[in-house]
């Protein structure tokens, strides 16, 4: 018949303690893997999205300009300057 001691039974809770802990961490890690792949399939969605808005306005002559705080700026294009007739070759 097989004797334990504390230390053994110890050193076995250490082990079994470690391994559990790895388990639901990367149990963890999958779950927020999984998370992040649906984030970024939305921001692919919305790049599309603003970038046809964007090819849409530039057609009508604006210039869409989206600011690092989320605001949005809509100009007019520049008119293009027709060459001036009178300038040296």
């Amino acid at each position: 018949m097989f004797r334990f001691t504390i230390r053994d039974v110890l050193w076995l809770m250490v082990v079994v303690a470690l391994g559990v802990g790895w388990w639901v961490d990367h149990r963890q890690n999958i779950a927020m893997r999984r998370e992040f792949d649906g984030h970024t399939k939305i921001v692919d969605w919305y790049k599309q999205i603003f970038g046809e808005v964007r090819d849409a306005y530039n057609k009508e002559g604006r210039e869409i300009i989206v600011l690092s705080s989320g605001h949005v700026h809509i100009f007019p294009l520049p008119a293009e300057v027709p060459p001036d007739p009178f300038a040296a070759p």
